[in-house]
């Protein structure tokens, strides 16, 4: 929140530190940005690697077109993170991260925007290498991540977003992924949720 806020242009472009940006990444999506100047955020398909970028172990590819991306958003994050570039005006207007939520914060943040009735976009080619360290196994066990992504879901109902069936599918599925062992959930992350 602090790096949005502090600074001074008007696109922001982020990533983690351990991830490799596409040498094309943000002319891409300043390419985006220009054709479709409508749009508030446009992410992109993450390439995820564990110990060099000559082995992609997954792609993960989201839902292209704004409508797409709203039905996405009931029931997963609509958006790699590290890939996003969006426009800095648009976050602040909707009150930028919101840091109460910690490991779903960005999920939280596009859902404001989205129901805020701003576009959004995916380009559908890789435009940054993802380090996969395990983390994202690690954060669905994790008992506090389960609580806020719990918490964004029933916000999600409260604010009309999803409805009560919408609810229970999320947070059943949340819930089968805390309890289920790590082998069970790799093997779904790896096969059924990513592209090979």
């Amino acid at each position: 929140a602090k790096g949005v806020e502090n600074c001074s242009y008007e696109l922001i472009a982020r990533m983690d530190s351990d991830d490799i940006a596409f040498p094309d990444r943000c002319e891409k999506q300043l390419k985006i940005f220009t054709e479709k100047p409508q749009l508030a955020i446009v992410g992109g398909t993450i390439a995820e690697f564990s110990d060099s970028i000559e082995k992609i172990i997954s792609y993960r590819v989201l839902p292209e077109h704004h409508d797409d991306i709203i039905n996405f958003t009931k029931v997963r994050n609509p958006f790699n993170h590290p890939s996003v570039m969006f426009r800095r005006d648009v976050i602040i207007n909707y009150g930028n991260y919101n840091s109460v939520y910690k490991a779903c914060e960005d999920y939280e943040l596009w859902f404001r925007v989205l129901k805020g009735g701003e576009k959004g976009y995916n380009i559908q080619e890789p435009v940054l290498y993802f380090r996969d360290g395990g983390q994202l196994i690690k954060r669905r066990k994790d008992k506090k991540n389960y609580h806020f992504y719990i918490m964004l879901k029933k916000k999600m109902y409260n604010d009309n977003f999803i409805n009560w069936m919408d609810l229970q599918i999320s947070v059943g599925i949340q819930r089968f992924f805390y309890y289920s062992p790590e082998f069970i959930q790799k093997f779904i992350y790896r096969y059924l949720l990513r592209k090979r």
